[in-house]
C-alpha cells in the first residue's frame, strides 16, 4: 500500500486553487489519491513520490508545499497566518483613507496612496496572480488582480480622455475589501482549528527523566524507550508509559472529554498529555515517545480527517474546478452586451468560489476538532457525515454493550450443601483455575477473591488445561474438576442434583460452569458479561433519534436475548461470523438505509469496513481501530450517541453553507452583470460571502449534544 503524506500549502487563495492542485498532481503517475482542502490549506496525497519529489510539484503548479521534518505536527499544523493578513488590510486601509482625504482637499495627489496601496499591501495578490499564469493556472488571486488591473486601466483612460488626475479609488477599494475579508476570513480559518491546535497544545515540552541515578530536566524530545520519567502534581506525562512506581490522579481529558482524574497505580498504563492530578510523586517508564505516543497520533488522524472530502463537497467541488474560467467568459461579455467596463470589473471580483470552497471542509475542521475534545476520534470526514444521515446501527454485544469482562453472576450449591462447603469448592475451583488464563477462570479466580477467601493451595504437577474446562488435585490429593457441565460429567461427576439449576443459568443467557470436588458436583456458576451502565440509555436514545439499533453478535442466542432485552434491542442475529456481520450490513445497504457499525473484536472488522459509519471502541482490537474510520476513545456506548448527534448537526451546517455560497453568486453575478453593483460593492460583497460562511461553521464550536447532556458527560 502506497503511503500516504499530508503537507501544508501556502498560496492559495480559494476553492480553485484546491482544484488546480487536486487535478494537476493526479495526473502524476506516481500520485494514486489526492485530497486538497482550501480551508485546511492542506494536502492529503496518497503515493509512491517522496516528500521532495511532492513539493517541488506542487511548486510547478504555483503553490508552496510546507516541508515537514519527521511529520512535525507544528509543520501540518501550519502556522498563523492572521497576522500578516491583519497589518495588510490595516495598512491598505490607512492608504484608501489618504486616498478618500486628498481626494477632497488634494485631488491632484490622491492617485498616490491609491497606488502605493496597490503596489504594497497589495503586490501579494498581483505576484500570486503572475505566478499561477506562468504555471498556466488561474484563481482568486486572478480575478482580483485582473479586475484591480481593469479599473485602474478605466481610471488611466478616463484621465487620458479628460484630463486632471487619474481616478484610482475603484481599484483601492477593490483591493482593501478583498484585503480586509482576507484578514477576517484567515482570523476565522484560525479559530476553526483552535479544537485540534488546543491538542497540540496539550503536548509535553519537558520531562523529568531519570539516568544513572540521577534526575535530569530535558526536552519531552529527548526522552527515549525505556527512561524512568519522574512526575508530581501538574506535570504533563511526557510519553506514554506504565507506571512502576507510586500512585495518583490522572486528568485524561484531552482522550476522553472528562475533567474527572483517573487513579492509577502500580503496573497502570499512562498516555502522554494527560496531567498528574494529584496523588504523590510518581516513575513512568516510557513505552511510546514522540510521533509514536498516542496524542501524536490522535493528532495526526484527526488532521488526516480535516483533509478528507466528504460526499456532500462533491458538487460544490465541481462548480468550483470551472468557476474562474466561465468568470472570465461573463467578464467578456458583461463587458460586450451587459454593463460595460465597470460591470465587467464587477463580475470579476464579486464572483469568487472561496464560500463553496469554504462551506463544507470547514465546517469539517471545527467538528473534527471539537469531536476530538469530547473523546470522539474522527479519521474519514465522510463517516463524520454518513452518522448525520444514519438508519440503523449495528452493534457488537461483548465490550460494546457489555464491559468485555466476564463475572460470576450467581452461584448455586448442590440440595444439601452448607454455606462453609459453598466456600471450600469456590476456593478450590480458584486454586485450579490459576492454571489458565482464559476469562472464565479469571471469573472464578475473581469471584473466591472478591468473597475474601483463603488461597488454596494446587498441585502445580497434576493441573491440566483442556477443552471445556481445568482439572487438577489439591496438595492433600483431591480431586477437583472446573468446567463446562460435559467436561465435569466427563470426568466422573454426577451433575444431575444440579440440572435444574443449570437450567435456570441457562435461561438467563449465562454461561454454564460446574465444580467438582472429589468428584462430586457441588457448584453450578453463572458467568455473564456485565452490560454497561450506559447502554440501556443510550440505546433508547438512539431510539429517539429515529435510528434503529440491531444486536449483531458472535455469541449463543441465549445469551445474546439476555443482553438486547436488558438494554431494549428487539433486532437481535447471534452467531454471527465475521463474514456473516460484513454481509449484513450489505444487505441492509442493498435497501437504501445508511448503516453504523459499533464493535471492539477483531470479528468486527470486516462489518466496520464496509459500515457507512464504521465506530470502534476505544479499548478495541488494533484490527477493529484499523477498520473503523471512528473511535470512541474510552470506550463509551454514551459516546456513539453524542458522535450522531454531531455528525447530524455537521451536516446541517454544511447545508446551510452550501445553500448561502450557491444562493450568493446565484444574486450576485446577475447583478454585476447588469452593471446595478459597482466594484467596490462588489469586492465587500465577495469577502463578506466567504466570512459568512465560515462564521456559520464556528457554530459547531459551542455544539453542546441533547444525547451528551443525557448521560451528564462533560462537553
Amino acid at each position: 500500500m502506497s503511503p500516504t503524506q499530508v503537507v501544508a500549502l501556502r498560496g492559495m487563495s480559494c476553492a480553485a486553487c484546491a482544484a488546480s492542485i487536486e487535478k494537476g498532481l493526479s495526473a502524476r503517475a506516481d500520485v494514486s489519491e489526492v485530497e486538497v482542502s482550501y480551508a485546511t490549506r492542506s494536502a492529503r496525497v496518497v503515493g509512491s513520490l517522496d516528500q521532495p519529489t511532492l513539493i517541488a510539484a506542487i511548486s510547478a503548479l504555483g503553490y508552496e508545499g510546507m516541508p515537514s521534518v519527521d511529520g512535525s505536527l507544528e509543520a501540518l499544523l501550519g502556522e498563523d497566518g492572521s497576522a500578516p493578513a491583519r497589518n495588510r488590510a490595516l495598512l491598505a486601509l490607512a492608504l484608501l483613507a489618504a486616498n478618500l482625504g486628498l481626494t477632497f482637499f488634494e485631488p491632484g495627489a490622491a492617485f498616490v496612496p491609491a497606488l502605493l496601496l496597490l503596489g504594497w499591501p497589495g503586490a501579494p495578490v498581483f505576484r500570486a496572480a503572475l505566478r499561477l499564469a506562468r504555471a498556466g493556472h488561474a484563481a482568486m488571486d486572478t480575478l482580483v488582480a485582473l479586475g484591480a488591473a481593469a479599473a485602474v486601466a478605466h481610471g488611466l483612460a478616463g484621465w487620458a480622455s479628460s484630463g486632471g488626475a487619474p481616478e484610482l479609488m475603484p481599484a483601492a477599494m477593490i483591493m482593501t475589501f478583498v484585503l480586509i475579508g482576507r484578514a477576517l476570513e484567515e482570523r476565522a480559518r484560525l479559530a476553526a482549528g483552535a479544537g485540534v491546535r488546543a491538542l497540540a497544545e496539550r503536548s509535553p515540552r519537558r520531562a523529568r527523566v531519570l539516568r544513572d541515578g540521577v534526575e535530569r530536566q530535558l526536552s519531552a524530545d529527548e526522552v527515549l524507550h525505556g527512561d524512568l520519567c519522574v512526575l508530581g502534581e501538574g506535570d504533563v506525562v511526557p510519553a506514554d508509559g506504565v507506571l512502576t512506581e507510586g500512585a495518583a490522579g490522572f486528568n485524561e481529558a484531552l482522550l476522553t472529554g472528562e475533567a474527572m482524574p483517573v487513579w492509577r497505580g502500580s503496573g497502570d498504563p499512562v498516555v502522554a498529555g494527560s496531567v498528574h492530578a494529584g496523588g504523590g510523586r510518581v516513575v513512568l517508564r516510557a513505552t511510546a515517545v514522540g510521533s509514536e505516543s498516542t496524542l501524536a497520533g490522535l493528532l495526526r488522524l484527526v488532521l488526516s480527517a480535516q483533509s478528507s472530502r466528504p460526499p456532500v463537497q462533491r458538487l460544490a467541488d465541481r462548480v468550483s474546478g470551472v468557476f474562474v474560467p466561465l468568470v472570465l467568459v461573463l467578464a467578456l461579455a458583461a463587458w460586450g452586451f451587459g454593463g460595460g467596463a465597470l460591470a465587467a470589473v464587477a463580475v470579476l471580483v464579486v464572483a469568487c468560489p472561496c464560500a463553496l470552497g469554504l462551506a463544507t471542509p470547514t465546517a469539517i475542521q471545527v467538528a473534527t476538532g471539537r469531536a476530538a475534545s469530547l473523546g470522539v476520534l474522527v479519521r474519514d470526514a465522510a463517516a463524520l457525515e454518513a452518522l448525520g444521515r444514519l438508519d440503523v446501527l449495528l452493534l457488537d454485544k461483548t465490550g460494546t454493550l457489555t464491559r468485555g469482562e466476564p463475572v460470576v453472576e450467581q452461584v448455586l450449591p448442590a440440595p444439601g450443601i452448607d454455606q462453609d462447603t459453598q466456600h471450600m469448592a469456590l476456593a478450590a475451583a480458584a486454586a485450579v483455575e490459576s492454571a489458565s488464563s482464559h476469562p472464565l477462570a479469571r471469573a472464578v479466580s475473581g469471584e473466591a477473591q472478591r468473597r475474601g477467601l483463603a488461597p488454596v493451595e494446587p498441585d502445580p504437577i497434576t493441573l491440566h488445561v483442556e477443552a471445556g474446562g481445568v482439572r487438577g488435585q489439591l496438595m492433600d490429593g483431591t480431586d477437583v474438576a472446573v468446567g463446562r457441565p460435559a467436561f465435569v460429567a466427563g470426568r466422573g461427576a454426577d451433575i444431575s442434583p444440579l440440572s435444574s439449576d443449570l437450567d435456570s443459568l441457562a435461561g438467563r443467557g449465562w454461561t454454564l460452569v460446574v465444580v467438582s470436588v472429589a468428584k462430586r458436583a457441588l457448584l453450578a456458576l453463572g458467568i455473564g458479561d456485565q452490560v454497561r451502565p450506559t447502554s440501556t440509555r443510550a440505546v433508547r436514545i438512539l431510539r429517539q433519534a429515529g435510528i434503529a439499533p440491531v444486536l449483531s453478535t458472535g455469541d449463543h442466542e441465549a445469551a445474546a436475548r439476555a443482553v438486547a432485552t436488558l438494554v431494549g434491542i428487539d433486532e437481535v442475529h447471534a452467531g454471527q461470523s465475521p463474514q456473516a456481520k460484513a454481509e449484513h450490513v450489505a444487505r441492509l445497504q442493498s435497501q437504501g438505509l445508511v448503516v453504523g457499525m459499533l464493535g471492539d473484536g477483531s470479528n468486527d472488522g470486516p462489518a466496520l469496513a464496509a459500515a457507512d459509519a464504521g465506530m470502534a471502541m476505544g479499548g478495541a482490537s488494533a484490527v477493529a481501530q484499523a477498520s473503523a474510520p471512528i473511535v470512541l476513545v474510552d470506550g463509551d456506548l454514551a459516546r456513539a450517541t453524542v458522535a450522531v448527534e454531531l455528525g447530524r448537526a455537521t451536516l446541517r451546517i454544511i447545508r446551510q453553507n452550501l445553500t448561502l455560497a450557491f444562493a450568493y453568486n446565484a444574486v450576485a453575478l446577475p447583478l454585476a452583470f447588469s452593471g446595478v453593483v459597482h466594484p467596490p460593492l462588489a469586492a465587500a460583497a465577495m469577502s463578506a460571502s466567504s466570512l459568512l460562511v465560515v462564521t456559520n461553521a464556528l457554530r459547531l464550536r459551542r455544539f453542546r449534544s441533547r444525547l451528551d447532556t443525557a448521560f451528564g458527560l462533560e462537553s
